[in-house]
């Protein structure tokens, strides 16, 4: 485990992000004239690429969950809860009146709770089902929904966009590991797994 936090922390620095997608786009380049051991070695390195990723996102939503990082989901989750509630998430006072998991910091209370929420209305159908249970709860289901997006886009980037390549997938969640905006998606919280899924999925729709 130490290992694999070790090379997903390396994997973080920008040239080495780089140098690691060049170098599996170009052997995937070549792969027909590649020998075996070549073969092996570049399989190996996707699979680690991706359980190190896999194992620094788990560290890196827990480290956010106990110093109680606001942003973004602390605002998705108040917006799923009123929503839930029945109560009209563009009043501030109903807002304030949510139960939160902790007291807001100034910043966050100023941008949300006194200027009021910043989410077009039809989010609610997308968070208010998350406002159903417990912030913790949510925190970690929201997190699994855009995992699965991901993993989602990624086998249907392998088997429609790749498809002349045997490890396709494999290619596909290399280079989603080794993107930064993917461990920035992970701190913040975002919905970028589930963009990503909805933008691929256009991308191999029948025209």
């Amino acid at each position: 485990m130490d290992a694999l936090l070790a090379a997903a922390r390396a994997i973080e620095l920008p040239w080495v992000a780089a140098l690691g997608a060049f170098a599996a786009l170009a052997v995937w380049h070549r792969w027909p004239r590649l020998p075996a051991r070549l073969r092996v070695a570049w399989t190996a390195g996707c699979v680690a690429a991706v359980a190190a990723f896999a194992v620094r996102a788990v560290s890196i939503a827990r480290h956010r969950l106990a110093v109680h990082a606001e942003w973004d989901f602390l605002g998705f989750w108040m917006h799923g809860r009123a929503a839930w509630l029945g109560r009209d998430f563009y009043d501030n006072e109903a807002m304030r009146a949510l139960d939160l998991p902790w007291p807001p910091s100034d910043g966050f209370a100023a941008e949300l709770l006194v200027a009021g929420s910043v989410y077009p209305p039809f989010t609610s159908f997308l968070f208010a089902p998350f406002g159903a249970f417990s912030f913790e709860t949510a925190y970690w289901l929201w997190l699994a929904c855009n995992a699965a997006a991901v993993a989602a886009a990624v086998a249907l980037a392998g088997r429609r966009l790749l498809v002349a390549h045997p490890h396709g997938a494999l290619l596909a969640a290399a280079l989603v590991a080794l993107l930064p905006a993917t461990r920035l998606t992970v701190e913040v919280q975002q919905s970028s797994g589930l963009v990503l899924l909805a933008l691929v999925a256009m991308a191999v729709a029948p025209r």
